[in-house]
């Protein structure tokens, strides 16, 4: 091949190679690092109060929680199953005080849809020492991760929240005892 040909065929992968790049959207532009987020809520109250009204607001919500990893994180999971497909809320928590006595609550919901999906599966069969068959086995249906996505519904988040403050304020009436 001759050099400029070369020098050709070069210039043509790379302009390939950009014009592939081209079409992957980089989802970090869009992120705004915003104040005014649904993600957080500053709440009046002792800590234990705030805290333990979190705990409590995803227990009576039906989520399952997870062991704590760090103090204040908690992390709750409820699924749901429609039909052949099953969706998993994940709704993971953090506390934090704040230095005027208030605190602060995060709250990050991922959902996680998952579909029954058919899966062959191979059985080999051994013919002696050397020889090795495989031949079709059957199948089984298991779950497949087909879509997982941070939730961003501000109401859901809000809803969450009104439910917190019932807990905080209900917790304040019974004298910081919490709620029963």
């Amino acid at each position: 091949m001759k050099p400029q040909a070369c020098v050709h065929l070069a210039i043509g992968i790379v302009g390939g190679m950009l014009l592939v790049g081209c079409g992957t959207r980089e989802v970090y532009r869009d992120e705004a690092f915003a104040s005014d987020t649904p993600y957080s809520k500053r709440f009046s109250g002792a800590g234990e109060i705030v805290c333990d009204s979190v705990k409590r607001a995803l227990l009576n919500q039906g989520y399952l929680l997870e062991p704590q990893s760090e103090p204040g994180v908690l992390t709750g999971t409820k699924s749901f199953q429609q039909d052949e497909e099953m969706v998993a809320l994940r709704l993971r928590t953090t506390c934090l005080g704040n230095r005027d006595g208030t605190h602060t609550v995060f709250a990050t919901a991922q959902q996680e849809v998952s579909e029954l999906q058919t899966l062959k599966q191979p059985a080999s069969v051994s013919l002696g020492t050397s020889i090795g068959l495989t031949l079709p086995g059957g199948s089984a249906r298991i779950p497949m991760t087909v879509k997982r996505e941070t939730v961003q519904d501000a109401e859901f988040y809000q809803r969450f929240y009104k439910h917190v403050e019932e807990l905080i304020t209900k917790a304040g009436a019974l004298g910081g005892v919490g709620p029963r």
